[in-house]
């Protein structure tokens, strides 16, 4: 309802303040229906006019941005007449804006007819005693005969947000008295009073908390809650009316032409809107009677506020000034994010450009290319005979006979000597180095695992150092590995992974248990198609149907991007790997020394060979290296299984493979 310092008169359906003459409230002048209907109707216009849609665009009238930073002001709908900062405009102001709409003519103005706020001029002669009239009726209830009848011609729709407020001021006397303002969406409070003194901050800065990303940080002088605080009355000020929501505040006389009212921060969420009826008067006379009662209290007023603000110059200006170094320093901070950004994008900009010159400088020196000349990268063909060893095979079909526990063990499935001397042993005896120089995954292979279930269970076949899996536990899988080398396997152990030693062709786990599987580098290292063939099935026999593998086997041809360095003189290749001693100081020859013992032991190959220039010990590792479109035909021979893709990357041809049905 309302409060007034004197007393107030009530009764069941409004109240009069005995101390702000002419003021009248009327609560729940609205029902909840008709509150809702209104409230969607000005959403609809404020939508409209933002977006310049409004028939007569100069009836939405946005914040101006130097009040909004500091939240005095809000957003406006004008129906019927055109007012700027407390002005009237008289070139053509009622062409600029649209005529109040029916609904609220509807919904408000014939509520307040019934109660007796406006009502219908009954004749000239009536007319006649409105003009001249001057301030208005009386201070009494709807039954005064004394008031002037007339029907509102303007609306002045305010929309609040959370933190807005308006600052003290009197009405224009433009408008005939009496003048109504109905509230909706929140209770919010107003003040009324003679040159009431606003606190120093508030009509400066932003209230705190308020949400508005234009607002200043700082917060008022005064904390928030002492404007609210009904025992805290400011200097000037007679009394404060709570105007709720669906109610009516009706200004006369002199609370609309003598006492400046003023609104508070807005603390709704919600934000708050209202609705103002007025009637403009055409009547000179009139209007230049009330320009001069009402400029003379505005008069008294600034004055007023003047003095006070002189008795708290120093502190506003104390405050000011923080501020304006707070606001430069902002600017000046801002500046150098400039600059850096600035500097950035031209740092950014110069190693593009010094690409794009790499670059082009590449493509000139290949149109002038000479014929590649031979590099100590370059990979032999493999001895003939080294690749098929009769002997070998004879010696093993006389174990097999003496042995019936080997029976089960296929000829395809015995490992040759080419891949136990040039390739397991060579793992085993340069584990440690090898480790060191193998760090993390291709770009395919990360880029697999991140497109699988980021829960799956995985199967890496051939693991090597475990630099794969790595990648399986990051995406939140979990992964168990295998290979036929001690030494990688030792060190894939040492980081806590979940290993075995076993070979390829003869996967230990059962079938269709991993979502997806991991088959790297593997591949070229198998000497022969039935081989491969059979290492591939065993890859895919442990996915599940639904599943997925990558395989990934060294290409041929490197010069599509390869970036070994290796130069392969044909398909089956040795490929050198460079041994360095194990310590400080140590020859070559002792650590030649070193791992012919571990020869001895059958852990080392016995083809190392000192390097002097290069200070190592080199050993050779058989491979296979692939050309285009041969390591997708090795899936042609194998049911129950598709090849998805097939890319080059890093110097690698690399396939996926998914699992169709069960495999025989």
């Amino acid at each position: 309802m309302g409060r007034d310092d004197d007393g107030s008169n009530e009764d069941a359906t409004e109240t009069f303040f005995p101390s702000v003459p002419g003021l009248r409230y009327i609560p729940n002048l609205l029902d909840a229906e008709t509150h809702d209907v209104l409230v969607q109707f000005i959403h609809s216009q404020l939508a409209l006019g933002r977006s310049g849609k409004l028939e007569k665009k100069a009836t939405y009238t946005p914040i101006p941005p130097k009040w909004d930073k500091r939240l005095q002001g809000r957003e406006m709908l004008q129906y019927g007449t055109y007012t700027h900062s407390n002005r009237v405009y008289t070139d053509h102001e009622v062409e600029v804006v649209e005529p109040m709409p029916e609904i609220l003519r509807k919904l408000v103005v014939e509520r307040l007819v019934e109660r007796g706020v406006f009502g219908e001029e009954k004749n000239e002669e009536d007319a006649k005693k409105n003009l001249s009239s001057g301030g208005g009726g009386g201070g009494g209830g709807a039954n005064d005969t004394s008031r002037r009848r007339f029907l509102p011609d303007s609306c002045t729709v305010n929309v609040y947000r959370k933190g807005q407020w308006l600052p003290p001021h009197v009405d224009n006397p433009n408008f005939k008295r009496p003048f109504c303002t109905v509230s909706l969406l929140a209770d919010e409070m107003c003040i009324f009073g003679r040159g009431i003194v606003w606190h120093p901050g508030l009509d400066e800065s932003s209230t705190s908390g308020s949400g508005s990303s234009n607002s200043s940080s700082n917060s008022a002088v005064l904390p928030e809650e002492s404007w609210y605080d009904m025992t805290n009355a400011l200097d000037g000020e007679e009394c404060r009316v709570v105007c709720e929501k669906n109610s009516a505040i009706i200004l006369d006389r002199e609370s609309g032409d003598v006492y400046e009212h003023a609104i508070l921060p807005v603390r709704a969420e919600d934000g708050r809107i209202s609705l103002t009826f007025r009637k403009r008067d055409w009547d000179e006379d009139a209007v230049n009677k009330r320009t001069e009662e009402t400029e003379k209290w505005r008069a008294e007023y600034r004055e007023k506020r003047k003095t006070a603000y002189e008795a708290t110059k120093e502190e506003v200006v104390r405050v000011e000034t923080e501020r304006a170094r707070i606001a430069r320093e902002r600017l000046e901070r801002k500046k150098a994010k400039e600059a850096r950004k600035l500097e950035t994008l031209a740092r950014k900009q110069r190693e593009l450009e010094i690409v794009e010159e790499r670059r082009k400088e590449k493509e000139e020196k290949k149109k002038t290319k000479e014929p590649k000349s031979k590099t100590h990268k370059e990979c032999l063909p493999v001895p003939e005979g080294l690749l098929k060893n009769d002997g070998d095979d004879n010696n093993d079909k006389k174990k097999n006979d003496d042995n019936d526990d080997d029976k089960n063990i296929s000829d395809v499935n015995r490992m040759p000597e080419v891949e136990r001397e040039y390739v397991q042993k060579v793992y085993d005896v340069v584990a440690k180095q090898w480790h060191g120089t193998r760090y993390r995954s291709w770009p395919a292979i990360e880029k697999f695992v991140a497109n699988q279930p980021k829960n799956g269970f995985v199967a890496d076949i051939g693991c090597g150092n475990g630099k794969n899996m790595h990648d399986v536990v990051k995406g939140g899988g979990t992964v168990i590995g295998m290979d036929f080398s001690h030494g990688l396997i030792e060190i894939c152990a040492e980081q806590g992974f979940e290993v075995q030693v076993a070979d390829a062709l003869m996967v230990p786990y059962r079938s269709r248990v991993f979502d997806y599987a991991l088959n790297i580098a593997v591949l070229h290292h198998i000497s022969s198609e039935e081989r491969r063939i059979r290492m591939c099935e065993e890859t895919l026999r442990v996915v599940k149907v639904g599943g997925v593998a990558l395989f990934c086997a060294w290409a041929y041809e490197q010069d599509k991007g390869g970036v070994s360095g290796h130069d392969f003189l044909a398909q089956d290749v040795l490929v050198p790997f460079h041994k360095r001693p194990i310590a400080k100081g140590m020859r070559p020859a002792e650590q030649k020394e070193l791992d012919d013992a571990m020869v001895r032991e059958g852990k080392a190959p016995s083809h190392g060979e000192i390097n002097q220039e290069k200070h190592t010990v080199v050993y050779q590792r058989y491979c296979h290296v692939y050309k285009e479109g041969e390591l997708e035909k090795l899936f042609e021979k194998i049911p129950g299984c598709k090849v998805e893709a097939a890319y080059f990357d890093f110097g690698n041809w690399c396939v996926e493979v998914r699992v169709t049905r069960e495999l025989k």
